[in-house]
């Protein structure tokens, strides 16, 4: 899978943007605030219909528009061409002040569920702050869960929205009961234990087979980024142990629920879920988040991103495209190279840099450079790709 055509319109400093980038790795050069890393964010926003840097969509249309468009075109080997387009503007009917709906389309036809439309285009990103997945709270590794699984099955990505959405009622109707509703809210309870019980044993079941494929993948890659001098250890670390199979699953839920009911009530939200799952992560058997140092959570978050790639390739058979955003400022010339050459190889990149000398000349030779110019995304051309890039360094 490859984007063959990136159009942004009024999204973050784009006023517009048409960019043909080539299908093999194209690094994005230039100082901060150019828009390198808005690039990226729009690519990984069409696929994973949200932004992973913004908690408001409001947040992604240029200053002073009210409406953004972004637009994708892309070949896939069991897809055909694709056009994925996201429209970000007020909504049409009466709404709160500042409120931005997103009208999703691809191939022209709208979709209106996210289990429609994530996975059309396929992305693994790496983030400056993936850190956080290793050292961070929970939520950074459950949500590394849900978009790798969302990307993948259709069927996990509509569980897991029936699954919040069932949270949600009944964390409200919690909070009524705390303070002080009737018995009919108390009698309403029974029947969202239930619908919560059963979405999520499905997210449970799914996220530890995910959890087991991932683990061999993640603990072979670190051990080729430190030499084989450390072994990480990758586990699920659910709330609600996993049955034997869903409906076990489910069962062992429900009993949950109803035990700490009276609990729930008391504090008017639920306790027990995968809403609170994580993943446990040991370097030599020590826990990496408590005892790791910051190269070794490093490496640990690049393991674990390389897995996700490498997982959902094997689940999808055909190659993911990748995002890589300054990644390599605390590692070492030979570690990049061998972190490019396994995720680069055989798919479309996008890596941004302020500088190309600290990346490795293997990777510059086999890059497309591009450079801020006039509005839009320039080629380099002339020299090697390597001459380009180091040129103006």
């Amino acid at each position: 899978m490859h984007i063959t055509r990136l159009r942004l319109v009024d999204f973050r400093n784009y006023e517009r943007l048409e960019w043909a980038p080539d299908p093999g790795s194209n690094l994005l050069l230039g100082s901060n605030a150019v828009g390198k890393t808005n690039v990226l964010e729009a690519i990984a926003t069409l696929a994973t219909s949200r932004s992973p840097r913004a908690s408001r969509d409001s947040e992604l249309i240029r200053f002073g528009r009210t409406s953004a468009h972004l637009l994708a075109e892309a070949d896939s080997v069991g897809q055909g061409g694709l056009t994925v387009e996201m429209i970000l503007a007020p909504p049409e009917a009466p709404a709160a002040t500042g409120s931005i709906s997103r009208t999703v389309r691809v191939n022209s036809v709208k979709k209106a569920r996210v289990s429609e439309f994530m996975g059309i285009l396929r992305v693994v990103a790496f983030w400056p702050d993936d850190d956080d997945l290793v050292r961070g709270d929970p939520s950074h590794r459950r949500r590394l869960m849900n978009i790798a699984l969302c990307q993948v099955s259709p069927r996990y990505c509509h569980d897991l929205g029936r699954y919040r959405r069932a949270l949600a009622q009944r964390n409200r109707l919690l909070k009524a009961l705390k303070a002080g509703a009737g018995g009919s809210a108390l009698q309403s309870l029974p029947a969202w234990d239930e619908q919560l019980a059963h979405y999520g044993a499905r997210v449970i079941q799914r996220r530890a087979a995910f959890v087991d494929s991932l683990q061999p993948l993640a603990a072979e890659i670190h051990q080729a980024l430190t030499g084989d001098r450390e072994e990480f250890n990758v586990s699920y670390a659910p709330h609600c142990a996993p049955g034997a199979d869903e409906s076990e699953t489910e069962r062992l839920y429900l009993d949950r629920l109803r035990g700490r009911r009276s609990d729930e009530i008391m504090r008017g939200i639920t306790l027990s879920g995968p809403h609170r799952d994580d993943l446990a992560l040991r370097i030599n058997g020590a826990d990496a988040r408590t005892y790791g140092s910051m190269g070794q959570q490093r490496t640990a978050a690049l393991s674990l991103r390389v897995g996700e790639l490498r997982l959902m390739e094997e689940e999808t058979g055909e190659p993911c495209i990748v995002l890589m955003d300054e990644t390599f400022g605390e590692l070492d010339e030979a570690r990049a190279g061998r972190v490019l050459e396994d995720v680069l190889s055989g798919r479309q990149g996008f890596v941004t840099s302020t500088g190309a000398r600290r990346l490795p000349e293997s990777f510059l030779q086999h890059s497309a450079v591009w450079r801020m110019e006039d509005g839009g995304w320039r080629m380099e051309d002339g020299r090697s790709k390597m001459d380009r890039a180091n040129s103006e360094d």
